[in-house]
């Protein structure tokens, strides 16, 4: 009986673990297409509280939040917007293989940003806080 009862409770607890999935992906927008779509569906708008960009939908005063793919003749995007402005891990892929991957907080580059070869080796690496490039050591 104690079998049972632990394995309906596994059961259940993965069920549930499966909504709250859903609902996550459900909560994010998720937007994919090639540049052309991009530029016909997105506009940048100037903020002139603290002279950023912020992306919207075309037609919307809203700013987009959702992760964004464009794929552009082997060339892909991925970037996370957050109230219009870049905020997450952002990767630019090459045809080559090679990409780039750096980090964004409310638009600016924040953290390390990792430039990789076509064979996965890191190749470079730039600190940056606040939009800035630190000084100091790179690899």
């Amino acid at each position: 009986m104690s079998r049972f009862i632990a394995l309906l409770l596994l059961m259940l607890m993965i069920a549930a673990q499966s909504c709250e999935q859903v609902d996550n992906v459900e909560e994010h927008k998720v937007w994919q297409g090639t540049e052309e779509s991009f530029e016909t569906e997105f506009s940048y708008q100037a903020d002139l509280v603290d002279d950023s960009v912020i992306l919207t939908r075309n037609g919307s005063t809203e700013s987009y939040s959702g992760f964004v793919e464009i794929n552009q003749s082997g060339r892909i995007t991925e970037q996370i917007y957050a109230d219009g402005r870049l905020n997450g891990k952002s990767i630019k892929k090459s045809p080559d293989g090679s990409w780039v991957e750096a980090n964004y907080v409310d638009g600016k580059l924040d953290g390390p940003m990792k430039l990789y070869d076509r064979f996965g080796e890191l190749r470079s690496t730039l600190n940056y806080s606040e939009g800035k490039l630190l000084p100091g050591r790179t690899q």
